[in-house]
């Protein structure tokens, strides 16, 4: 079992990203969408890390993948 102050070094985050944006009646796939300008995948991306988990994986279906790659950039 972890606490809040157990060290995240060694883990693995798992993100699955959907190809779709129906639930938020868009074409843009919701990881995609932006929060305050930063799509929200980046910004999970980035609470993960600062929660001290250094290795991030994300599961993307093939139609957003590169999509996908290029909002999170070097963050997973």
């Amino acid at each position: 079992m972890t606490t809040p102050h157990a060290s995240l070094e060694g883990w693995t985050a798992i993100v699955i990203v959907s190809a779709e944006g129906d639930r938020m009646q868009s074409g843009t796939p919701t990881a995609l969408h932006a929060v305050a300008g930063v799509p929200m995948v980046r910004l999970v991306c980035d609470a993960i890390r600062e929660a001290g988990c250094a290795d991030i994986t994300i599961v993307a279906p093939p139609a957003v993948r590169d999509a996908v790659a290029e909002a999170v950039g070097e963050r997973a």
